[in-house]
């Protein structure tokens, strides 16, 4: 969901609208170029965040590279 700017609005509203006040939120995205923009638009809405960034390899020696990211909001 991360990698298309036209889906971090949506996404925005539909956590805003469902996650109760206190709440907490882990998300796993590809080192693309909308995962700042998402921790700045989930910040606005209270949230604090945590980042991990993480190198996977696979067993064909390709490295992948992921964000970790913990989002959580107390009341």
């Amino acid at each position: 969901l991360l990698y298309d700017a036209h889906n971090l609005e949506p996404l925005i509203r539909f956590i805003d609208r469902h996650l109760k006040p206190s709440a907490e939120i882990i998300v796993v995205a590809p080192g693309r170029g909308m995962t700042a923009k998402f921790s700045r638009l989930i910040q606005d809405l209270g949230f604090s965040v945590e980042t991990l960034r993480k190198d996977f390899s696979s067993t064909d020696n390709v490295t992948a590279k992921y964000w970790i990211m913990r989002f959580a909001r107390c009341a």
